[in-house]
């Protein structure tokens, strides 16, 4: 084999060498996302209780205790961004659900009515902003994760 045939052949090498750990490491970021992923789904459904029978029909959902399990998910081997993307994402979780916050605004908001007070309009907007916020952050954890080929299928 001649100096050039041997230098090309040694570079193909190279570059398929170099492919296949690129897709390697890929493919196990994808698993570590989908891995979290699953558990928040799992997550999600052992704890959404079915109403009892003659109850109302809509189910119960144990709020704090799915943050305090979300927190609980090992994110250590995710690529850097997606774990980011989840910090806030639970967060955010926690900021919407502090029940200190949204009975202060619940008071404040009946004080509010009954002075007819336009001062307190825009802390009366903080639920909805805290929900936006959750959901903007929900976004960006789909939005990382199919930066790694994973896509999140909704389910109803």
């Amino acid at each position: 084999m001649s100096n050039r045939r041997y230098i090309i052949f040694s570079v193909a090498i190279v570059v398929l060498l170099t492919a296949g750990l690129f897709i390697a490491i890929r493919s196990a970021e994808s698993k570590s996302i989908i891995n979290v992923l699953n558990k928040n789904s799992q997550l999600v459904k052992a704890l959404t209780q079915s109403p009892a029978h003659g109850s109302m029909p809509q189910k119960k959902f144990n709020v704090r205790q799915y943050i305090n399990e979300l927190t609980q998910i090992d994110t250590a081997f995710c690529p850097k961004k997606f774990e980011l993307a989840w910090l806030d994402y639970v967060q955010a979780l926690e900021r919407a659900s502090d029940k200190r916050m949204i009975l202060g605004e619940v008071i404040v908001g009946m004080i509010g009515v009954a002075t007819k007070s336009h001062s307190l309009e825009p802390m009366l907007a903080k639920p909805l902003e805290a929900r936006d916020e959750v959901e903007r952050a929900w976004q960006n954890v789909e939005r990382v994760a199919l930066e790694y080929d994973v896509r999140i299928i909704h389910q109803s």
